[in-house]
């Protein structure tokens, strides 16, 4: 092992905009070795000027043969539930390296069993340390045995930067900018793929009552993004009357969204199951110093939102208390200016540096600590592995 920091390699599936910022945090500290056996989400390598490090892009087939070559110190798995990770875990195992997983998974909403949770404690135990979204699942990992200082917070970090860059426009740059991009004078905004877990009937819904009740504000309702959902919306819109208030504009580029967000009066988000493991989309809302109104379904409820200071909470299958929410965001009865203010200003804590600050300590603290996992243990993972396939 070096004076300084481990030998590091980190497995990733798909290098995203997200995965960018928080890698070139991690870099800018030592040198880590990124390797990609993804290749699967269109998002991937879109932006490939942004990357301040190499990544060794290959099938997953010469994954073995790469961590060979590489002969890391530390192996850095995010999760444990693709083939990828199967396959690099065993290596890791069979080399004595040291592993340490990113998670943001929560007990909440989970149906518990005793067989899932013996199996869960297996492939936790094999793991030395570990960075965890937030409070939920720091809960979750030290649930399934690993120990209070081999957890590390803040994985789930976006560009803060990114997302703040129309902080400082003008009444009149913010005018061209909602010209240009064809976005209603007043909107509430939702950000995310229209699956089931995300809750857009749930949101549509809440926003008829709104609508129903008078619609103090005039708010209309935008969302971004596209799916397998996006027929069955159009026609509750239409069936709603809504479409003169609803806007479905699919999805849009990642320089765009700042300014989406910066010009909603709110955003959004309605997940009503455990799914929702964290919602990305709050740290950029928040970075855009919008008022942020999240479901307790949502991991990052727990510690984003502070009701009344930064927006609020709410339970995804009430549609009345979205509704109110939506009523009170238009008639003035929240301070939204100061509730902006408050989550840009919250969620400094929970940037980049943040995640490259614990990356560093969970990959040190692995190196140190590493444990001796039984010959007994490495079989079962492997007949585990072998039968999920």
């Amino acid at each position: 092992m070096s004076s300084e920091q481990p030998k590091v390699c980190v497995i990733v599936c798909d290098m995203a905009p997200y995965h960018e910022a928080r890698y070139n945090a991690v870099v800018s500290v030592a040198p880590v070795d990124m390797v990609d056996a993804g290749q699967m989400m269109e998002a991937a390598y879109t932006r490939p000027d942004q990357l301040r490090f190499p990544v060794h892009r290959l099938d997953l087939s010469g994954l073995v043969a790469k961590l060979t070559a590489l002969a890391p110190e530390v192996l850095v798995v995010p999760g444990w539930a693709n083939e990828v990770a199967h396959r690099a875990i065993l290596w890791a195992l069979e080399n004595d390296c040291a592993l340490v997983t990113f998670t943001d998974s929560q007990l909440e909403g989970q149906q518990h069993s005793a067989l899932k949770g013996f199996v869960k404690r297996q492939l936790v135990s094999v793991f030395d340390a570990a960075v965890v979204a937030g409070t939920r699942a720091d809960r979750y990992m030290r649930h399934y045995g690993m120990s209070p200082e081999a957890c590390f917070m803040g994985v789930d970090a976006v560009d803060n930067q990114h997302f703040a860059r129309y902080l400082q426009s003008s009444k009149n740059e913010l005018l061209a900018l909602r010209s240009i991009l064809e976005l209603p004078e007043r909107y509430i905004l939702s950000v995310g793929r229209m699956v089931a877990q995300k809750n857009y009937s749930g949101l549509l819904k809440a926003y008829q009552r709104y609508v129903e009740q008078g619609a103090p504000g005039q708010l209309d309702l935008v969302i971004v993004g596209d799916g397998p959902l996006r027929h069955e919306l159009e026609a509750q819109i239409h069936q709603s009357g809504l479409k003169d208030q609803v806007h479905l504009i699919g999805r849009i580029a990642y320089e765009d969204l700042p300014a989406v967000y910066r010009l909603a009066d709110a955003f959004v988000l309605a997940s009503n199951t455990s799914s929702e493991t964290w919602g990305l989309v709050v740290n950029e809302a928040m970075a855009a110093s919008r008022p942020v109104f999240v479901s307790i379904s949502c991991g990052c409820s727990d510690d984003l939102v502070v009701n009344g200071k930064n927006g609020g909470t709410f339970d995804g299958n009430q549609v009345e208390a979205l509704a109110m929410h939506f009523e009170r965001i238009g008639d003035g009865s929240y301070d939204l200016d100061a509730m902006g203010h408050a989550s840009q200003s919250m969620i400094q804590e929970w940037g980049v540096p943040r995640f490259a600050d614990s990356f560093w300590q969970a990959v040190r603290f692995a190196a140190v600590e590493k444990k001796s996992v039984p010959f007994y243990r490495r079989w079962l993972l492997r007949l585990l592995f072998w039968a999920i396939q």
